[in-house]
């Protein structure tokens, strides 16, 4: 299998006006490798695979409602394959990690009452006067 996503782009390319079987096989044979090397996904070969399916599902090509539900499900297997996506996960998992190390590593703590014992503080003629006399 040599670079399955440039293949698998120039097959989507080729199958354009093919049925919505055909191009559905040809989708489902280029992600289940894709499925196996994760390594070898690029953000191209996970947008074509995106059109074709559409196309599909979007009814462009003929195609009765089974073939589009088996584009739904291809949608849905190439939306977890998509490096972006596991990119932004990844990254979004490690700021959540660190954030919690941070807060952990110098004992912040946060309290906040209840919401029912919540009484808002009324400032009086001191309080004013008193930031009046910082703001100076």
């Amino acid at each position: 299998m040599n670079n399955i996503s440039s293949n698998g782009r120039a097959v989507l390319r080729g199958c354009a006006n093919d049925p919505a079987a055909e191009q559905l096989l040809r989708c489902r044979k280029i992600i289940v490798p894709l499925e196996a090397n994760p390594e070898e996904i690029s953000h191209r070969i996970v947008q074509d695979l995106r059109t074709t399916l559409k196309r599909v599902l979007n009814k462009e090509v003929s195609a009765s409602s089974e073939e589009v539900a088996q584009a739904g499900a291809l949608l849905l297997r190439v939306k977890a394959l998509d490096p972006r996506r596991l990119n932004r996960e990844k990254l979004a998992n490690q700021n959540n990690e660190n954030e919690a190390v941070v807060s952990e590593a110098n004992n912040l703590s946060v309290h906040r009452p209840p919401a029912d014992n919540y009484v808002p503080r009324v400032l009086t003629e001191q309080d004013w006067a008193d930031l009046a006399d910082r703001c100076k």
